[in-house]
């Protein structure tokens, strides 16, 4: 069935709307995690575990997520969830206990899992719509949410408001925003069939050649995320800043993420994958040895920068080669790769509070340097095949 252009356009400015809010919760709370570890004088294992608890529930919740988003379609399930979303994330924020905390982290990760999942698959039924690829412009949209929200809580924290209030503000805002996009989102039709497809992030265990991709993988995510969820902690700790001081700093990741997502395909059609990948790893690492070494906030947070720069563009090629591998079917491919990439998302930040709690938060970061090292290294060994060229916008 033939879909009008002007519709199309609707669903493209509506899912990229949509995007940009789930980098905006997201990024809300890690800018309050030091605010909220503060607050309730959580020790680094503790704060680790409750990090975990946002990984089981987002991971427990995918499956069931595909079933409800088959039944729903992905355009009810993405306004479904998000508000789910944009309701338990200030719950989280506001705990006022340790259990309370623990339980409103495994239901904001149910809620975020699940909208991963609805509003990939209507972003691939764009996609479709649009006949050129689109996905990785619509998470570019999810970094600069996050970019906003490292911004706006730097502002709200250093106005008092990082009691939990502002979040509360900020999300009754967007609340109204979700609602009015999931109008212009397609209507699903033949596409139901595709939900619980790579867009859905299936998990599958890796096997073969699919195992050194999917180390890397794990690797690229264990970066990221440990820099989104320990970054100002480290700041505000180690290197005596404020806390709107360290929710910059996480900016500045923020930042370098969103333009190395927006300019990627640039980049790779000139220098290829294989060099986007290696050098990112590297320049991962020499970031991570710029926020460990020096001597003043300011320029420790400038190692994001670099870390950003680095780290932007590895899931998405890493991805992109999983679809590639000979004799290998590219959904089997993408969803093994998924699965590292989900494990990396889980594990790591955890990890990194039980390793800061048998020694230092230095240490436990300086991990990340030795995962951009392997990325690099891997990248080189590997035999990459080309990425066909997409099409601008």
């Amino acid at each position: 069935m033939s879909i009008e252009p002007r519709a199309v356009r609707r669903a493209r400015n509506a899912v990229s709307a949509i995007f940009l809010v789930f980098g905006l919760i997201a990024g809300f709370w890690f800018v309050h995690i030091p605010v909220v570890a503060g607050r309730l004088a959580l020790e680094p294992a503790v704060l680790g575990l409750a990090l975990l608890c946002f990984g089981v529930g987002s991971l427990v919740f995918q499956p069931i997520a595909g079933i409800v988003v088959g039944r729903l379609g992905s355009r009810r399930g993405t306004v479904f969830f998000a508000v789910a979303l944009l309701v338990t994330m200030p719950v989280v924020i506001n705990a006022v206990n340790v259990p309370m905390l623990f339980v409103a982290l495994l239901a904001c990760g149910a809620s975020g899992g699940a909208l991963n999942v609805a509003l990939n698959t209507q972003a691939s039924n764009v996609e479709t719509a649009r006949g050129r690829p689109t996905m990785s412009v619509f998470h570019g949209f999810f970094s600069l949410g996050m970019l906003c929200a490292s911004v706006i809580g730097a502002a709200v924290i250093a106005r008092g408001w990082g009691d939990g209030s502002g979040a509360i503000a900020a999300n009754a805002f967007l609340l109204p925003l979700v609602v009015g996009a999931g109008m212009g989102l397609l209507p699903d039709g033949s596409s139901r069939a595709r939900t619980g497809s790579a867009s859905g992030f299936r998990f599958a265990l890796p096997a073969g050649a699919l195992l050194g991709l999917a180390s890397l993988a794990f690797l690229a995510n264990a970066i990221e995320f440990t820099v989104n969820d320990w970054s100002a902690l480290f700041l505000t700790t180690e290197k005596g800043a404020t806390p709107a001081e360290a929710a910059r700093g996480l900016g500045l990741f923020a930042l370098a993420m969103t333009v190395g997502r927006f300019a990627g395909g640039l980049v790779v059609a000139r220098v290829g994958p294989k060099r986007v990948v290696a050098g990112g790893g590297a320049l991962a690492a020499l970031g991570m040895i710029i926020v460990l070494v020096s001597g003043n906030a300011v320029l420790s947070a400038s190692g994001f920068l670099f870390i950003g720069m680095g780290a932007s563009n590895l899931a998405p090629l890493l991805l992109s080669q999983a679809s590639r591998i000979p004799g290998v079917a590219p959904g089997i491919g993408v969803a093994a790769t998924a699965t590292g990439m989900t494990a990396g998302f889980l594990l790591a930040p955890p990890m990194i509070g039980f390793v800061a709690q048998a020694f230092t938060l230095p240490v436990a970061l300086g991990l990340t340097i030795v995962f951009g090292a392997i990325i690099s290294v891997g990248a080189l060994l590997r035999t990459w095949r080309g990425v066909a060229q997409a099409t601008p916008g």
